[in-house]
């Protein structure tokens, strides 16, 4: 593997990392936004930036011939 390629793969993955956490930080506040009944329009917002931050890992992902599937835990039981 070249330098180029392998920086390349460094900064993917970073971004990557990045997507990962801004989801999961996202999710905990849909979470916490939800539990205490905040305005629809602000849930709305959110679920939004969700959706976002998935389409771009997902776009990440095939660009290495990969998928992830990401849910919630309580989706998961």
């Amino acid at each position: 593997m070249q330098e180029q390629e392998l920086h390349q793969l460094h900064e993917w993955g970073l971004r990557v990392s990045r997507l990962l956490e801004l989801i999961a930080l996202t999710n905990q506040t849909l979470k916490l936004l939800e539990d205490h009944n905040s305005p629809q329009s602000q849930v709305s917002d959110y679920r939004s930036l969700l959706n976002k931050h998935k389409v771009e890992l997902d776009e990440l992902m095939q660009a290495y011939g990969l998928t992830i599937k990401i849910s919630s835990l309580e989706s998961a039981a």
